[in-house]
């Protein structure tokens, strides 16, 4: 399968799934957000909109948030680790179920490890 596009019937929401050349899949949602997982990475999204939260089990992902206005959260997780941001386009690594790296291309991430900023 190479490109796969999701209405949702219940809620106005429109996704769509592309397998890059890569191998890695990209995700993009009506509001121009976009996930790229990395081939391997694992991972979903657990939380819908005003408060979205992506778990990423294993493996990498970049994202693309639009800014956010307010009572709007996103949020990428694993385990307790945790990175939140405004809008902004960051990669995360997770390995062994933790956070093993954050990158910041634009924009401004909170991390929190355990709880802890």
């Amino acid at each position: 399968m190479i490109e796969y596009v999701l209405i949702s019937q219940t809620q106005p929401r429109v996704e769509r799934y592309r397998r890059l050349p890569s191998g890695a899949w990209e995700y993009t949602d009506a509001t121009g957000g976009t996930v790229q997982l990395a081939s391997g990475a694992r991972g979903a999204f657990i939380h819908a909109a005003p408060d979205e939260v992506y778990e990423l089990v294993d493996g990498a992902a970049e994202f693309e948030v639009r800014h956010l206005v307010a009572g709007e959260r996103f949020r990428v997780t694993t385990g307790a680790d945790e990175a939140e941001v405004r809008g902004t386009r960051f990669r995360v690594v997770v390995a062994r179920g933790r956070f093993a790296n954050v990158s910041v291309w634009r924009g401004r991430v909170v991390v929190s490890r355990h709880g802890k900023r």
